[in-house]
């Protein structure tokens, strides 16, 4: 993950975040359309929720080790 101070994402887009970090390394798809992209790498790990527009619905797990 290219690491970016992305700030507040409320209202960004999967492409918007994707652009600042990376592609994810994972994409798991749930009902009702959302997808759940998640950036592990060594030291850091983030899973991120987008709804079925792909804007951005929040951080669901997030870990620093």
């Amino acid at each position: 993950m290219k690491r970016s101070f992305l700030g507040d994402m409320t209202g960004k887009t999967y492409d918007e975040i994707v652009a600042a970090v990376g592609t994810p390394n994972s994409v798991s798809y749930q009902s009702g359309g959302r997808k759940l992209c998640q950036w592990p790498e060594s030291g850091y790990h983030v899973a991120i929720l987008f709804d079925s527009n792909n804007i951005f619905e929040g951080i669901t797990h997030e870990s620093s080790f």
